[in-house]
């Protein structure tokens, strides 16, 4: 049986939003840094052949933004937002992976780096479904 104390805590809801909210880190973090260096996203997007690099980098950061704040702060649409932001992730992998591995950077980086990815994925998953759930009452 669960603990009480570990019960109220998975049950309260502040701990579900900054929950919500680290799972998001990453995507909130990424659309902030292209956001105020645009410049440099834009590159970044650019050399990835996403051409005109600019155009890419806005997308980038309404996709990343959007996305997670519906996961953070909109549960009954949870499902949007991470679906938004499972897609752009398994979109990009590819993309990121033919770059890195032109410029030389080894098999075993990549392919703990794919896998960071897919455990985001994962989880982004995994927060669709709970958001589905009622709260519980005690």
């Amino acid at each position: 049986m669960t603990p009480r104390i570990v019960v109220k805590l998975l049950d309260d809801w502040r701990v579900a939003l900054g929950a919500r909210a680290l799972l998001c880190l990453p995507f909130w973090l990424s659309a902030l840094v292209r956001l105020f260096d645009f410049g440099g996203g834009s590159s970044e997007m650019a050399g990835l052949g996403l051409s005109p690099g600019g155009f890419f980098n806005s997308v980038a950061i309404i996709l990343q933004l959007a996305g997670a704040g519906l996961v953070i702060f909109f549960p009954p649409l949870a499902w949007l937002g991470a679906a938004v932001l499972a897609v752009y992730t398994l979109v990009m992998l590819p993309l990121a992976h033919v770059v890195s591995t032109l410029a030389g950077t080894g098999t075993s980086s990549l392919l703990l780096a794919a896998g960071d990815r897919l455990a985001i994925v994962g989880g982004l998953i995994v927060a669709a479904i709970l958001a589905r759930r009622p709260p519980r009452s005690y």
